[in-house]
């Protein structure tokens, strides 16, 4: 762990960027959610099912596979980095 000597006024502001990112990502991630549901609901399959199958070339390489899987990969790597921010936001205490 880093720690790092700021003053109240500038905890505060770096504070307010932490919280405003992870509400951005919270949109973010809402978003690619929402984008499985759509897939899982249109498709019969569940995401989880579906990245294993793309996987192992069960599936074909129809164009909406790879769709579904880069929201797949994208959802994941928000989440990664909303957990990060928000690790950091908690950090930062007054």
């Amino acid at each position: 762990m880093v720690t790092i000597d700021v003053s109240k006024t500038d905890l505060i502001s770096v504070r307010s960027v932490f919280s405003t990112e992870s509400n951005l990502l919270n949109l973010k991630i809402k978003k690619y959610e929402n984008r499985l549901a759509t897939y899982e609901k249109t498709y019969g399959m569940k995401t989880r099912a579906v990245m294993k199958r793309f996987e192992d070339g069960e599936i074909g390489d129809d164009e909406i596979w790879f769709h579904w899987a880069s929201d797949f990969e994208t959802l994941e790597l928000l989440k990664n980095k909303k957990q990060t921010i928000d690790r950091v936001y908690a950090s930062c205490t007054v």
